[in-house]
């Protein structure tokens, strides 16, 4: 597969921008190109040997209590983005699903091969490890906010990490995301999110159309994470 063949999200990505044309095409020439339709659910344990990374599309990483069926999302990757590393580097799968949030391309490759790209190119050895300090990063913010904040903060925490930039007459945010998974995201249940959205909505917080949250009151929504999430600072400068 030749580089020019590929997304820019691809060629362009923190793991291949800093590699020449020449380089490019080396890494890019062991990959395989794969589409995974919307609402594919993958398990860890049947792609231990592979790493992905994704031209285009969504996949979520979540992890289920077969017993209650709750879960929770670990990770929302996208285009540029590489899963599963995690794997990769522990050496051994475990009972993470990835499911395509929407329709993905992706570019495959045997973990053999990045092992040797690991050697072979030192821009992508240094790319992965800042990499994988935001993915440990955002594992350490989701395990905090399980065990020290209730789901009315979790949820306004996830809203406010989604806003859009630039947005007028309100903020549009995590567009065509049910309620479902939402709660995956913030390790609740579906019932106890629409509750909330549906509290917020009648306080004139939120309102909702389609699929699509808009903030109305955006100084509500940063009263209820403060003095729990330090960065919520910030939005009010």
């Amino acid at each position: 597969m030749a580089s020019t063949e590929v997304s820019p999200a691809i060629r362009n990505s923190v793991f291949f921008e800093q590699l020449d044309d020449v380089e490019q095409h080396e890494v890019l020439s062991v990959c395989s190109s794969e589409t995974w339709q919307k609402g594919r659910s993958v398990l860890a344990q049947s792609i231990d040997k592979t790493i992905y990374f994704i031209v285009s599309g969504h996949i979520k990483s979540v992890r289920i209590n077969a017993e209650t069926g709750r879960s929770v999302t670990l990770f929302m990757f996208g285009p540029g983005d590489m899963f599963d590393l995690l794997q990769l580097l522990h050496g051994s799968s475990d009972e993470t699903v990835f499911e395509a949030y929407s329709d993905v391309s992706l570019l495959a490759v045997p973990q053999s091969e990045v092992c040797n790209w690991f050697a072979r190119y030192p821009e992508f050895n240094r790319a992965v490890l800042p990499y994988l300090g935001k993915m440990v990063a955002h594992l350490e913010d989701l395990a905090t906010n399980l065990a020290l904040h209730d789901t009315e903060t979790r949820l306004a925490y996830l809203i406010l990490q989604h806003l859009e930039e630039g947005a007028h007459n309100g903020v549009h945010l995590i567009n065509d995301m049910n309620h479902e998974n939402l709660a995956q995201m913030i390790g609740s249940v579906r019932t106890v999110v629409n509750r909330q959205l549906q509290h917020w909505r009648q306080a004139g917080i939120i309102a909702t159309d389609n699929g699509r949250i808009t903030v109305k009151r955006l100084e509500m929504l940063l009263k209820k994470v403060e003095n729990h999430m330090p960065w919520s600072h910030h939005h009010n400068q």
